[in-house]
């Protein structure tokens, strides 16, 4: 009955308070925001994922997600992620531009990805010698779960709009290039894939 209960609320983007019945107390508090396609985007994940791209673009100046969204993912905008019973006309437009981003990282989900593990000791050194949030990180300096996302989402950017790059390293026209080329890229999976939001 309570996994019937839950997938009711998940299914029209409510407000969620989870209790664990030997505490009773509130443990985990979340809001669905839009969908696309299949795929359930919620308060928590793109607070987490606009966490993950901030900690690439530390560790990795070189980051083509935070060109590409770089607006998007400012610090400033964290403001906007706070819960409540209704969303503000404000986070309603910025959540709006968010979905570009949800495409994308849908899109790229259905493409083959590799990281390299030689990758998360480069990281993780990085964010060391950069004095970086090392929450991308779990105890024995793997990648989390949603940074290993936003890694092979970075990665199917750069070979993508980037596949002349030698070894990381771009000129100013080829960045140019490649934000032009997955712009319009964007705008086409944006016909492509459905949306819908919940407000």
């Amino acid at each position: 009955m309570k996994r019937y209960i839950l997938t009711a609320l998940l299914a029209i983007g409510g407000l969620f308070i989870f209790i664990h019945p030997a505490h009773s107390a509130v443990v985990f508090e979340d809001k669905m925001v839009f969908k696309i396609n299949t795929k359930v985007f919620s308060l928590n994940d793109l607070k987490t994922y606009h966490k993950m791209i901030n900690n690439l673009a530390c560790t990795y100046d070189e980051s083509l997600l935070i060109k590409l969204f770089k607006d998007e993912f400012s610090l400033s905008k964290l403001k906007l992620y706070k819960l409540d019973n209704k969303y503000s006309v404000e986070q309603k437009a910025y959540f709006s531009e968010l979905i570009d981003f949800a495409k994308l990282y849908v899109y790229s989900t259905s493409q083959t990805v590799v990281v390299d593990p030689k990758i998360t000791k480069f990281f993780l050194l990085s964010a060391k010698q950069n004095k970086c949030d090392v929450s991308s990180f779990i105890e024995n300096g793997e990648f989390t779960q949603e940074m290993q996302e936003i890694l092979k989402l970075e990665i199917f950017v750069r070979s993508r709009f980037l596949p002349s790059e030698k070894n990381g390293k771009s000129t100013a026209d080829d960045i140019k290039k490649a934000l032009f080329t997955a712009r319009n890229l964007m705008s086409s999976i944006g016909r492509q894939i459905e949306d819908e939001v919940y407000w």
